[in-house]
């Protein structure tokens, strides 16, 4: 009978849970209440009255999906030791800015703080945030988290804001600091952190590459091995770097490129 089939309150309540904790499917879910009945025969609802139920679910939640993650996000501030969390409203409420950093991110930065890397090249999420991992590299060449950030847009008073909370967290600003060549970014780090150094990432250069020289140029194989022993070269000194520079600008003559 379809009134067999209604979900009841406490399964209402583990499924929301489940899914909005710990981001579990309908079906898994089903599977865990399944367990915990003690089989088919003791759970009414299908596999597929969790689905639609998840369904209206997400639905009604729509644009409390911040409500929520901010949420968490405080809940772990409370119970976990040395969690940070900070983030910021509009005046209509509207979720303009999120950071965290965890104990484990934090020990990282102590040990690995010297450089960091902002990377604002992420926008994928449905909500159009831009997110921000901080990360650097271990003596083992590994790549380490120090936090995250996720803004609104890439403005200087977002980034100037995700700076702020950035010095909170750690107390102190790095030695050099590598990002995407992003103005709002660039005006930001000069404001706020007097003595460490800004330089662009060189993927980010690297990527530009073939719409800067051309595509003819760019896929010349020796065009490439010299502008890779130029950028991947950590033994060369500065005088060889302007010297090989210099002659692969003559060579090519790409005086006029910018």
């Amino acid at each position: 009978m379809k009134i067999n089939r209604r979900i009841g309150l406490d399964d209402t309540q583990m499924l929301f849970d489940l899914n909005t904790k710990s981001n579990v499917g309908a079906t898994t879910a089903y599977n865990i209440i399944l367990d915990l009945n003690g089989g088919f025969s003791l759970v009414g609802p299908s596999s597929v009255d969790f689905q639609n139920f998840r369904r209206d679910m997400n639905r009604y939640v729509g644009e409390s999906d911040a409500h929520i993650f901010i949420e968490n996000l405080l809940r772990k501030q409370e119970v976990l030791p040395n969690f940070t969390c900070e983030y910021k409203c509009g005046n209509d409420g509207t979720l303009l800015g999120v950071f965290w950093s965890d104990y484990v991110s934090k020990v990282n930065y102590q040990e690995f703080g010297d450089i960091v890397s902002f990377d604002a090249t992420y926008k994928t999420n449905k909500y159009k945030m831009v997110f921000v991992p901080l990360t650097g590299i271990d003596n083992h060449k590994k790549l380490v988290c120090f936090g995250a950030a996720l803004l609104t847009g890439e403005s200087i008073e977002s980034f100037n804001w995700f700076l702020d909370c950035f010095l909170k967290t750690f107390g102190n600003e790095p030695s050099l600091v590598v990002t995407d060549h992003d103005p709002a970014m660039k005006e930001a780090i000069d404001l706020k952190f007097k003595h460490a150094k800004h330089r662009l990432c060189m993927w980010h250069i690297s990527s530009k590459l073939r719409d800067k020289v051309g595509h003819e140029l760019y896929d010349t194989p020796n065009y490439r091995d010299r502008m890779n022993l130029i950028f991947w070269n950590q033994q060369q000194t500065p005088e060889k770097f302007e010297t090989r520079w210099k002659s692969l600008i003559d060579d090519y003559k790409l005086h006029e490129v910018r």
